[in-house]
């Protein structure tokens, strides 16, 4: 396992796809070549320093010699990364946490806001293995949907849905989910997406692997801020143990 280090990467690229969501790519080979899907980089934020603590990014993809991060604006701190052009330099410290575990012949990938962030690299994950998942998207508005067209290169079926019914299947990712895998049988299952998502993705069978949201200070397990219930009693963290769980290993607040 490569071992995690501070890097200062150049920026090749930093678009906005849509409303508040961009997409940054960075250049770096030694990483584009050894990143593994659900893994994420501590990006610091900005060039100026007012923002003391580093902010999660989770791994878009990887191509070439690019690493690629699909982030949204919450805050000063996200913010401030839509201010990094082509050529600047980005410090952040990788890879960081823990993989999805490629398996199966037939996956079910859901997600569903930001929560898609991780997601088209797992599906090349699959691609790899001459596998084509199954994949669903959820949006609020089909403005957001505008996301799923980052998935036009990828080998999957590729299935969308938006709250206000403006695109695609009218309701969330967990009501799509749900009607599809009493159609058909998926070996393993793959989420990402906010808690209120994940606790309600309908039940199944198959193997099912969940990709965490938190909020991160560290990033590497020392200041406990980002820790999540164990279903046995205790707490897993999900910047060290994580972010990627199964799911009857954690209980989901909402």
């Amino acid at each position: 396992m490569v071992q995690k280090k501070i890097y200062k990467l150049p920026v090749t690229s930093n678009k906005r796809i849509c409303q508040d969501i961009y997409l940054l790519e960075l250049k770096s080979d030694e990483l584009a070549q050894t990143m593994l899907p659900g893994q994420f980089l501590h990006v610091s934020c900005g060039s100026s320093g007012f923002q003391i603590l580093r902010r999660p990014l989770s791994i878009f993809d990887c191509e070439a010699d690019l690493v690629k991060l699909l982030y949204k604006v919450v805050g000063k701190g996200t913010a401030s990364l839509t201010d990094f052009q082509q050529g600047d330099i980005v410090d952040l410290i990788a890879p960081l946490g823990n993989s999805f575990v490629i398996q199966g012949s037939k996956p079910l990938i859901i997600g569903g806001g930001i929560g898609v962030a991780p997601l088209r690299y797992l599906v090349r994950g699959f691609n790899r293995q001459g596998i084509s998942p199954t994949l669903i998207l959820g949006y609020a508005n089909a403005d957001q949907a505008i996301m799923s067209q980052l998935f036009r290169s990828a080998d999957c079926q590729l299935f969308s849905c938006t709250m206000d019914g403006t695109f695609g299947f009218k309701g969330n990712s967990c009501q799509l989910a749900a009607e599809m895998i009493q159609e058909s049988e998926y070996d393993v299952v793959y989420a990402c997406g906010p808690n209120a998502m994940l606790a309600n993705l309908p039940p199944t069978k198959a193997t099912t692997f969940l990709s965490l949201e938190a909020y991160m200070a560290c990033g590497v397990g020392a200041c406990l801020g980002c820790a999540v219930e164990k279903s046995t009693g205790g707490f897993y963290h999900v910047c060290k143990d994580g972010p990627v769980f199964l799911r009857d290993e954690v209980i989901i607040n909402v």
